[in-house]
């Protein structure tokens, strides 16, 4: 057993643990004596760190459940007295990375967050958030979605809807009188193009968008005023 621990070669692996004021320190570089000094010190440490450090090449720390069994990670913090002190990261049976706190019940653990193994996200409450179809386009599944400030960009594009058999999609953006606008390639037929004056316009000057199609339009309104456009239609 010894001639395996010296095997292990330049693996350095240190366990600091503190009780009642005292310090031991267990490091395979320095090549323990028995396998049972290290499992000693490490059945039910009060840690308050822990090292693993190897001078050659790269260090990883590997959990793994037995077969049918997941590998979890638990986290506290202020004691772990309180409701929401305690959290948890961990991988379950179906190969989902799984977030979780008590926050809602002291000592009980519930998911807050999913990774799917194919890097769909699911929230607590039921929301998914998808960028694995394409790296040009993330979708948000849920029934109501609130955006907290504004779309400000000038190339902005959002899918709106998800119908079985329709799938709408927007795009917004200021233009100037006579300007020939070019959409992103979101449409499959002319939407409806809604223009306004991005300032108060008390003339009879009406704004509108002229030839829509799928690619663009030519805004028409007041020469000396900015406009603002909204675009939406089938994707």
């Amino acid at each position: 057993m010894k001639r395996m621990i010296e095997m292990l070669g330049v693996l350095v692996a240190s366990v600091v643990c503190a009780s009642a004021g005292t310090v031991s320190t267990v490091s395979s570089h320095a090549t323990p004596e028995l396998v049972s000094e290290i499992n000693t010190a490490l059945a039910n440490p009060v840690m308050n760190s822990l090292e693993l450090t190897n001078a050659l090449n790269a260090t990883t720390l590997t959990m793994m459940g037995g077969e049918t069994n997941g590998s979890t990670i638990k986290l506290g913090a202020d004691n772990g007295d309180d409701a929401g002190d305690r959290a948890s990261i961990g991988i379950d049976t179906s190969d989902n990375i799984v977030f979780s706190t008590d926050a809602d019940s002291k000592g009980t653990y519930a998911t807050k967050m999913t990774l799917g193994k194919t890097g769909i996200l699911t929230l607590k409450g039921g929301a998914t958030v998808d960028n694995t179809t394409s790296a040009a386009e993330v979708k948000i599944t849920e029934d109501t979605v609130d955006v907290v400030g504004s779309l400000q960009d000038d190339d902005v594009q959002v899918v709106v809807g998800n119908h079985t058999t329709t799938r709408l999609a927007l795009d917004v953006g200021a233009c100037t009188n006579g300007q020939v606008v070019s959409f992103a390639s979101w449409f499959t037929a002319a939407p409806k193009v809604f223009v306004e004056y991005n300032v108060a316009e008390t003339t009879a000057t009406t704004a509108y968008a002229a030839s829509v199609t799928t690619n663009g339009f030519t805004a028409v309104g007041q020469a000396t005023k900015g406009l603002n456009w909204f675009a939406i239609g089938t994707r």
